[in-house]
């Protein structure tokens, strides 16, 4: 069987099935997909390993949400579809299932060398799913497409309950999908529960008691929640 490199024409013969070859004619990193080749392309990585867990912190941080111990950082290498179309390049994932963190993910502009391993050390590569040809297979333009690797860290972390995070090993963005509740929400919770209860405390005091005494004993009642509410927002709460 015989393929036609996606660069330069060039006819390659296939001595096994393998869905990566590389063009013995101009050198190019070809994907191969329905018998058909595209050229395979790779973003290097620019941010280390090192700055993931800062990085998780900054955003949950500009997020106003709480700052939770990191499980696990895996580097993976994406796949996507850079399509050439009329009005510019469109980005396609050619992996599945997508998280919805990457839902409308844009490729940069520039950037991209040939795949090599050397270059991709490190990165695991997260194969395309069969459903990535349907992107392209039946359109006469096919050669438009061509497959660009993505680095990203996958990052877990969390505590009683666990997060995913994706952040971009190439520009260093923060996607955070679904995370824990803004710190936010968890003060003005804890706001609400503090002040019911401050509420049926004077209410029953008042009830209890009349005139004066009734006023100094809500007063010496509000005196001595003030140290204890601080502390229940502090430690956040029961």
């Amino acid at each position: 069987m015989e393929v036609h490199c996606a660069n330069c024409a060039g006819k390659i013969a296939l001595e096994r099935d393998e869905p990566f070859l590389r063009c013995p004619f101009c050198g190019s990193t070809l994907y191969l997909d329905r018998a058909q080749t595209f050229q395979r392309f790779l973003i290097p990585p620019a941010v280390p390993r090192a700055r993931v867990e800062l990085l998780l912190e900054d955003a949950l941080a500009a997020a106003e949400m709480p700052s939770l111990p990191v499980q696990s950082v895996d580097p993976e290498l994406l796949p996507f579809w850079s399509v050439q179309e009329e009005g510019g390049r469109r980005t396609i994932a050619a992996f599945s299932p997508q998280p919805p963190a990457l839902h409308g993910f844009s490729l940069p502009s520039a950037g991209a060398v040939y795949f090599s391993d050397e270059a991709a050390s490190g990165f695991a590569v997260l194969p395309c799913a069969e459903s990535a040809s349907a992107q392209w297979h039946g359109r006469e333009a096919s050669g438009r497409f061509s497959l660009v690797m993505v680095p990203f860290y996958r990052v877990t972390y969390g505590a009683e309950k666990t997060y995913t995070a994706w952040i971009d090993g190439v520009t260093g963005k923060v996607h955070l999908g679904e995370g824990p509740p803004p710190l936010t929400k968890q003060i003005s919770r804890r706001f609400w529960t503090m002040l019911s209860l401050l509420f049926m405390v004077f209410t029953a005091e008042a009830f209890l008691l009349r005139g004066i005494w009734s006023l100094a004993l809500v007063a010496g009642s509000a005196a001595a929640a003030f140290p204890a509410a601080r502390r229940f927002f502090q430690e956040g709460g029961p």
